[in-house]
C-alpha cells in the first residue's frame, strides 16, 4: 500500500471570511449536511480559523443566544485552536500531529494549505479511517511474511529430518557400539 498525502483526504470546501455574519452562517450549516467544519479566511485567503459545525449549531438552537450573536462576525464562534497542515504532508504524519496536540481523531478537522494558502479541509475521521486501512494492509503484509518464514522452517525440518538417522538406526548402532565396547573388554 503506498502512503498518502493529505491531497488524497482533501475535501474542497469553500471558506468563509473572517467578516462574515453568523446568523447567515447558521442558515447555511443548517441546508448542508455535508459541512463539519467551516473554513475562516482573512482578506488575502489565507485560513486564520474554522468553525465547529455542531458549535455554531448550539448556539444557534437558543433563541437569546442566536439574536445577540447573528450579526456578530464569525471570528467569535471559531475554534481557539485548530490545526493547518500542508497538502503533501502524510496522513500518518498529519494524525500524529494532530493526536500530539490534543487533538482527537474520532471528530472536528482541520484546515489543509499549500505554501500557506488555504486549499481545502480535512475531516478528522477520514484520517482515522486510512489509519485503519493502512494498518489492516500491515496486519496482512505481516501474516503473508509469517506463512513465508513458516514454510522455509518446515522446509528445513524436513531436510533435516532427512539427513538425521532414524531412530531405529540410533538404537541399532547404540546396540553394536556396546557390542563392540564388551569386546574390547
Amino acid at each position: 500500500m503506498i502512503e498518502k498525502t493529505l491531497s488524497a483526504i482533501c475535501r474542497n470546501q469553500t471558506p468563509v471570511d473572517h467578516h462574515f455574519k453568523n446568523g447567515l452562517l447558521v442558515e447555511s450549516l443548517r441546508k448542508d449536511e455535508s459541512i463539519t467544519i467551516v473554513p475562516i479566511v482573512d482578506d488575502a485567503g489565507d485560513p486564520v480559523g474554522l468553525v465547529d459545525k455542531q458549535t455554531a449549531l448550539n448556539l444557534a438552537s437558543n433563541p437569546l443566544h442566536y439574536a445577540a450573536y447573528q450579526n456578530r462576525s464569525v471570528r467569535m464562534l471559531m475554534s481557539e485552536k485548530f490545526m493547518s497542515l500542508d497538502i503533501n504532508t502524510p496522513i500518518d504524519v498529519a494524525a500524529a500531529e494532530l493526536l500530539n496536540n490534543g487533538f482527537s481523531l474520532s471528530k472536528g478537522g482541520f484546515l489543509i494549505t499549500q505554501d500557506g494558502h488555504y486549499v481545502g479541509v480535512g475531516a478528522c475521521t477520514d484520517t482515522l479511517s486510512y489509519l485503519v486501512e493502512l494498518n489492516t494492509a500491515r496486519a496482512i503484509e505481516m501474516a503473508e511474511l509469517n506463512e513465508e518464514v513458516m514454510d522455509s522452517v518446515r522446509y528445513a525440518s524436513r531436510i533435516q529430518m532427512g539427513l538425521l538417522p532414524t531412530r531405529e538406526k540410533l538404537e541399532k548402532s547404540q546396540a553394536l557400539q556396546r557390542l563392540k565396547y564388551r569386546d574390547w573388554e
